[in-house]
């Protein structure tokens, strides 16, 4: 089972690897910019597990989880800053400071464990087979952090179901599907991690095989639906950005687009 949970890992780490290295050669506007974002925090989420896995000792341990941290605490607020991006839902300024705080301030939290109980107490570090695993329960900044990243999540399925409905175009359409079933894997593994207090989620943390089947997802709506192309771009950042209105219709005289 130890050895099922490393592969599960390397693989995730190199999916995230190539999809960051996509996303990075095609850097030219704030949605590949939030994407991007998403990718490296994910990518850094997933190495500090990967050194957790390999702990030996409660030092090492710790050092491995704040490392995932550095990480972890931002996954939630980029898929934030990227869904509203690909929706067109303008978020302003004031807010996105504020969560940036607040996630920042999260990551504070966590790297000054344990020397207070605010994110994590009753810590106890220990061994289940050759799987590392430190006991503990979850303090009240825990408790928040956990109701923000379903907050998050709320929000961001309700804006991809809103905006799937809305499109007109096919194309469109299947890559928002795609982005759609990425998101939602991601977001049923990390719930269950969060809020489901089984023997399972004790010993492993669900949200890595999330990531690993959204990344795969994510990769199909890059290559195979062009989700990073230039003529959504042109929509988005040219069209949209117009104080003037613009139709286009179809062949059949239908509304193809407008802004």
């Amino acid at each position: 089972m130890y050895g099922i949970i490393l592969v599960i890992q390397y693989i995730s780490i190199i999916g995230m690897f190539i999809e960051s290295w996509i996303v990075f050669r095609r850097l030219n506007c704030r949605l590949h910019s939030y994407l991007f974002f998403s990718c490296i925090a994910s990518l850094v989420n997933n190495m500090g597990y990967l050194f957790e896995l390999h702990a030996t000792t409660e030092a090492a341990y710790m050092s491995a989880l704040k490392m995932s941290y550095f990480g972890r605490v931002w996954t939630a607020f980029a898929l934030f800053l990227f869904v509203s991006e690909l929706c067109g839902i303008r978020v302003p300024g004031v807010i996105k400071t504020g969560l940036a705080l607040f996630h920042a301030a999260t990551y504070v939290v966590v790297h000054t464990t344990p020397a207070h109980e605010l994110y994590y107490k009753d810590i106890e570090f220990m061994r289940h087979g050759e799987m590392p695993i430190m006991k503990h329960s979850d303090g009240i900044w825990h408790e928040i952090f956990s109701v923000m990243i379903g907050l998050y999540i709320v929000f961001a399925l309700t804006a991809l179901f809103i905006t799937y409905h809305k499109e007109h175009d096919s194309t469109a359409k299947k890559r928002l599907s795609v982005v759609i079933v990425a998101i939602v894997t991601e977001s049923i593994f990390t719930m269950a991690q969060l809020f489901l207090k089984t023997p399972l989620t004790n010993v492993y943390d669900l949200t890595m095989p999330g990531f690993m089947i959204g990344t795969f997802f994510m990769l199909v709506a890059i290559i195979r639906f062009d989700l990073l192309g230039t003529e959504q771009l042109a929509k988005e950042y040219i069209a949209d950005e117009l104080s003037e209105g613009i139709v286009a219709a179809d062949a059949k005289g239908h509304d193809a687009y407008y802004n």
